[in-house]
């Protein structure tokens, strides 16, 4: 059998080496024990099993036969799909739940590894996802490990608020620049990394240096960041504004936004904050660290037109547009000030952010104009061609939406008694769980699975409840103005010959940037028909076909 093993290891290098070779060492004996071929060990660095960013773990879905489909507009993950591909491992092992996946796509991908035939065994659990009852069994461990976090983290933020009454300050991993001396039981300047600390507040108050340009010499000369990577601008930045650099540590100045989902730092009103200075050992001195400040208030102050000097401008048409057909990473827009006859001109062009930030992308970079230049021939006649309206099959499905909520009128009673019945036959169920729940001599297990049960049922009742409502005539009268509404614009499209250039931007999802100046850009053509051969009726504002169209430029 070929296996393939996940875990997580420490975000420390030392830590994270000698852990990668013990883990494999460890489970080259189990396999070789067990008779399995051990294909891949796959190993994320310290991120918790709630985030959607396991570089390794996404990689062995990919392995397994999984595909990532991921959203065209913020890159997000919002799907696993089954692919064509043959897994090239037959199971996963993993340590327990907690390492693997710990939200609400975990059982969700469960199913699908177990479409593709390949199964997960959870070795503290000793859980094989093959057997028939393993939903049941992992739905349980899902319900205690998810209370632990929550238990945990009520615990952490308990020691936290104690340690800031008592002014004590914990690090979890010392700050660049920083090291714990055990023995003193205290953190003191780390003599390397203090020094390039240091040297970063100097060439940002004395040097006239920006943060890019010190990441820049800083990776010049192979000096590496805490987690032994390349150095960016904003780490840089982070680090001039970090107060503690010079030793003032500010409680109680973020929450987040949950446990099991993915937590989002969010920071709390000033006033709730517990400011205090001489918390630990100073690496920059106060009038240093003002000065740092002062600058970078300077560079980024606002102009009398309401941009900000020396930052990014807010305002900018092709954000979030360009990607790059090498890495498809996302461009980035570079501003550059010229000579020309009537004055210094500001003059803006894009480039791919790999090679911007680490020199590893040859793709080469596009100007504004450029971009400008190939919207403008879309406005002035190609558009039209491209979004390939046809007016006839889009009326004919129009009218097919409107004869489908006609007929949901007249099925209207009928339909919401059986819904209600069955809303009210779920209620019932709630309340004999409630009751068994709250009775004597209820092991624990018991309890745990109640309440997932409980959960189940009320899902059932919103789903339902979400039914009922697309009964209610105003609801019915408000999607069908919506399909007439786009049908409308939809006919006024058909008898445009040129567009204004905003007008063609609403209509570019994506430009992607090739070598030998070559553009795709990826047109969005609304369309009643995606929204007509769905079973359910809303969002029709979000319905759009996509087409590619290539120039060379």
């Amino acid at each position: 059998m070929k296996v393939a093993v996940y875990t997580r290891v420490s975000t420390d290098h030392e830590e994270q080496v000698t852990s990668m070779q013990n883990q494999k060492e460890y489970y080259q004996d189990y396999c070789r024990e067990k008779g399995y071929e051990l294909v891949n060990l796959y190993a994320d660095e310290g991120l918790s099993a709630t985030s959607p960013n396991r570089k390794e773990f996404l990689e062995m879905l990919i392995d397994a036969g999984i595909d990532i489909v991921r959203d065209q507009e913020t890159n997000k993950i919002i799907d696993f799909k089954l692919s064509k591909r043959k897994p090239k491992f037959d199971r996963i092992i993993t340590k327990d739940i907690t390492r693997f996946a710990r939200n609400v796509d975990s059982i969700e991908i469960a199913r699908a590894l177990r479409l593709k035939k390949v199964f997960i065994y959870f070795e503290n659990m000793d859980l094989n996802t093959e057997k028939e009852s393993w939903e049941m069994e992992y739905s349980l461990y899902m319900t205690f490990s998810q209370q632990e976090s929550i238990d945990r983290s009520k615990k952490v933020a308990f020691a936290y608020k104690q340690r800031a009454n008592k002014n004590i300050y914990h690090m979890s991993t010392p700050l660049y620049g920083y090291s714990y001396d055990k023995e003193k039981d205290e953190y003191i300047i780390d003599e390397i990394e203090g020094k390039v600390v240091k040297e970063i507040f100097d060439l940002y108050v004395n040097g006239g240096l920006g943060t890019k340009a010190i990441s820049s010499l800083l990776n010049e000369r192979e000096i590496k960041t805490k987690k032994d990577k390349l150095w960016r601008g904003t780490t840089i930045k982070d680090m001039i504004k970090n107060e503690k650099y010079k030793g003032q540590v500010i409680f109680n100045k973020y929450t987040n936004t949950g446990v099991t989902s993915g937590k989002k730092k969010i920071k709390r009103d000033p006033s709730e904050w517990k400011v205090v200075d001489n918390a630990i050992v100073a690496v920059i001195d106060e009038e240093t660290w003002e000065k740092a400040q002062q600058i970078m208030s300077n560079r980024t102050k606002e102009t009398t037109y309401g941009n900000k000097v020396g930052s990014k401008k807010v305002k900018n048409v092709f954000f979030n547009k360009i990607y790059c057909s090498n890495c498809i990473t996302e461009f980035t827009r570079v501003s550059g000030t010229k000579k020309r006859k009537t004055g210094k001109v500001t003059e803006y062009t894009y480039y791919c952010k790999n090679r911007r930030m680490f020199g590893t992308c040859d793709i080469r970079g596009i100007s504004h104009k450029v971009l400008e230049r190939e919207v403008m021939k879309l406005a002035n006649g190609n558009l039209q061609g491209i979004l390939n309206l046809n007016l006839n099959e889009e009326s004919e499905h129009a009218q097919k939406i409107i004869d489908r909520l006609d007929q949901k009128r007249q099925e209207a009673g009928q339909a919401k008694l059986s819904i209600e019945e069955k809303i009210q036959n779920i209620s019932n169920q709630i309340d004999k769980l409630f009751d068994s729940f709250l009775s004597e001599g209820t092991g624990e297990l018991m309890i745990k699975a109640t309440q997932k049960k409980i959960e189940q049922l009320e899902k059932g009742k919103q789903d339902l409840e979400k039914q009922l409502f697309s009964y209610d005539f105003l609801e019915i009268d408000k999607i069908e103005s919506k399909v007439k509404e786009r049908l409308e614009s939809i006919q006024k499209l058909t008898k445009r010959k040129t567009y204004e250039f905003e007008e063609v931007l609403e209509y570019i999802s994506k430009i992607v940037v090739f070598p030998n100046k070559h553009l795709e850009f990826i047109i969005k053509s609304p369309t009643i028909i995606l929204y007509a051969l769905g079973d359910i009726l809303e969002n029709i504002e979000d319905q759009y076909i996509t087409h590619p169209y290539s120039v060379d430029y």
